[in-house]
């Protein structure tokens, strides 16, 4: 709570979400709200915004609530003399990882997420801004919402979840001297961190979206990294492309359900329906199917940010069933950092190589 509240702001609360149904990421569909009632001031913005936020993340226990109790519930949530729900996870928890402690998961879905930088120079310092530094991955750590946004546009660094940076840190010397194709690159975080941390002979980045490959060529230019080449390709179906010929590292940031991510948007959870999950593991099948067709690739380092043993452990089980040439050298939960109680998003990667190399 960052003061005390209007009467109206929980009533008003409680209001905008019975309107929400999901369909839409639940920050564009406040701020379009927002749009049309301009005579909401920005206390009230600020605050309906995190009433909204304090509901979704328990909106198990508002679930079997009516009228009045659900005003009285969220009174007490804001006030702190109603604790918040313990096990946010509970209707899908035998979806999720063996792997995750589920008091972990339950006590970092409740954390604000903090934010990670990346710095290219080693010299800069963030201290002075608040920053915590963290030299097992080279970050800076900010517990409150700052604006980083001069040293990202002065290509002085990156904001990207520890968990990514420690994937890449792992796998870096996978990508030395090699041919490496970002085959789901997005805007290219990771791609970004290869190319500052590696020498490989050639990167490739990949993407069904052709305005986020603009995006990423867009942020080689401004971090002073050499741009890889680029091209819009759905990997989930059958690859014709000769620029891929003799690539010998795959990083498959996969698309998947993003559960890992879910403490920054709750509304995901409380809207979840595991029959997608099938949907998102076929696509990922199949994107590891088609990639392993590449007779000249050594190494797949496959990756998501799902807390989702389909999405995950499973996928691997099943892939490697069907190309028997491949095997699984080691599989991690990224994001968590010893000697600090701040944790990254959940990010899982599988290392997975060809015997016959």
């Amino acid at each position: 709570m960052t003061g005390k509240r209007h009467p109206r702001h929980y009533e008003k609360s409680i209001e905008i979400l019975n309107s929400y149904d999901g369909r839409s990421p639940f920050p564009i569909y406040l701020n379009t709200l927002f749009k049309s009632n301009r005579n909401w001031g920005s206390k009230d913005r600020r605050s309906y915004r995190e009433l909204c936020y304090l509901i979704l993340k328990n909106y198990r226990l508002f679930e079997i609530l009516n009228g009045s109790l659900k005003l009285q519930l969220l009174k007490d949530l804001d006030i702190g003399i109603k604790e918040s729900d313990a096990h946010p996870y509970e209707k899908i928890h035998s979806q999720i990882s063996p792997a995750i402690s589920m008091s972990d998961l339950n006590n970092w879905y409740h954390e604000q997420p903090p934010v990670f930088f990346y710095s290219w120079d080693k010299k800069l310092q963030l201290d002075h801004l608040g920053g915590i530094f963290i030299e097992s991955s080279e970050s800076w750590l900010f517990t409150d919402n700052i604006n980083l946004n001069k040293f990202v546009v002065s290509g002085e660094g990156i904001i990207q979840d520890i968990s990514s940076t420690l994937l890449v840190n792992h796998y870096a010397p996978l990508f030395e001297n090699k041919k490496v194709w970002d085959c789901c690159s997005g805007a290219g975080g990771k791609a970004l961190m290869i190319s500052h941390l590696t020498k490989n002979t050639e990167l490739i980045c990949s993407d069904i979206r052709s305005q986020i490959i603009e995006n990423l060529k867009i942020r080689f230019i401004q971090n002073n990294l050499k741009t890889p080449e680029v091209s819009i390709l759905d990997v989930s179906k059958p690859i014709e492309s000769k620029s891929l010929n003799n690539v010998e590292v795959v990083l498959a940031d996969v698309p998947c359900t993003g559960s890992g991510t879910w403490r920054r948007n709750p509304e995901v959870l409380a809207f979840f329906k595991t029959d997608t999950l099938q949907i998102y593991a076929e696509r990922q099948l199949n994107i590891l199917r088609e990639i392993a067709k590449i007779n000249s690739i050594q190494t797949i380092v496959y990756c998501t940010c799902s807390i989702f043993s389909e999405e995950n452990e499973k996928v691997i089980e099943t892939f490697l069933g069907e190309f028997t040439q491949y095997e699984c050298l080691e599989q991690h939960y990224h994001g968590e950092v010893k000697n600090l109680e701040k944790r990254g998003d959940y990010l899982f990667s599988a290392r997975l190589e060809r015997k016959d190399y």
